[in-house]
């Protein structure tokens, strides 16, 4: 069971809702235009929860464990990662 930080909730919850924020900020940036920016934002919101995942020791992890640490981490950075290399690739496409 994950031990509470000093808000009464463990660590790592309050890093999903970082990274949710996060996450719902790129989406916003996606919608108003500039979808690459919003896209990278996703992508490194992403890959620094990967970051959070390995360093928070078990007890701390709250709601952002959901399998053993190194699966949690591939599947974080293959995400972000993706999301970002697609960003930079997918080529513009003609305005209306």
């Amino acid at each position: 069971m994950s031990q509470p930080g000093p808000s009464g909730r463990p660590y790592g919850t309050a890093v999903l809702a970082v990274t949710l924020l996060a996450s719902a900020a790129g989406l916003v940036i996606v919608a108003l235009g500039p979808w690459r920016v919003g896209l990278a934002i996703v992508g490194a919101a992403l890959v620094l929860t990967s970051l959070a995942r390995t360093a928070l020791p078990e007890r701390h992890t709250g709601l952002l464990h959901v399998r053993r640490v190194g699966s949690d981490v591939v599947v974080l950075v293959a995400l972000g990662v993706a999301i970002m290399v697609l960003a930079v690739i997918v080529p513009d496409q003609p305005g209306p």
